[in-house]
């Protein structure tokens, strides 16, 4: 028996969403794919095992761009993932100089709470530094991309028709995902269907034989 039709017959609902896999954790990726997603509005994901300067100074330049400029939104979901990698670059930078010296690492497994509050205190200090450092980041690179002002407002302007171009082409590509969708739907309610009228007329034909054995069996000798 199919497991769709095992949860059927148990009555129980939401089959789609039991059946469905389980989506994949995300992973590590570049800071240029990260770039690309957030134009499309994925959430990027920092990792403590990555090169948070590198991503740092990848993702500041992209908020620079006039497509992140002119797209609150996207600026937005960058600004929180550049915060993301600050904090775990000073909590990764804090943790190794703490646990340089032996006074530190016998706090640590000797009195823990004691440790991390002195850990979350230096790492408190250390980001209220690097955000300091990203705003002067920030203005650096916004001053070395100075322009006009008469030629920002027209930049502007081309810079608006190709984000409605941009949004045109994400939802032309949506309807044909959800169109694909419906078809794969009825390719397998049309499978169910046909299954369900063999798994029918095999049952009539049994009732048929069941009863000419049964007027078999009952006739007048």
């Amino acid at each position: 028996m199919k497991p769709k039709r095992m949860y059927e017959s148990l009555g129980v609902k939401n089959i789609g969403a039991i059946l469905q896999p389980p989506p994949e954790p995300p992973k590590p990726i570049d800071p240029a794919q990260e770039n690309s997603g957030a134009l499309q509005m994925v959430i990027p994901k920092a990792f403590p095992e990555q090169n948070h300067d590198a991503h740092i100074k990848a993702h500041m330049a992209f908020m620079t761009s006039r497509m992140v400029q002119i797209n609150p939104q996207v600026y937005a979901l960058m600004q929180a993932h550049v915060s993301q990698h600050v904090g775990l670059k000073v909590k990764n930078k804090v943790l190794a100089q703490m646990l340089e010296t032996e006074e530190m690492k016998q706090l640590q497994m000797e009195r823990p709470e004691e440790f991390a509050m002195l850990f979350e205190s230096k790492v408190a200090e250390e980001i209220a530094v690097e955000t300091e450092n990203l705003i002067n980041m920030e203005r650096q690179f916004q001053a070395a991309t100075g322009q006009d002002p008469l030629v920002q407002l027209k930049q502007q302007e081309i810079d608006l028709r190709a984000l409605d171009i941009q949004r045109k082409m994400q939802e032309e590509e949506k309807k044909r995902e959800f169109e694909a969708q419906k078809f794969t739907a009825k390719q397998f309610l049309d499978e169910d269907k046909l299954n369900l009228d063999e798994e029918l007329g095999r049952k009539r034909l049994r009732l048929q034989e069941e009863k000419m054995r049964q007027d078999k069996n009952n006739a007048p000798q």
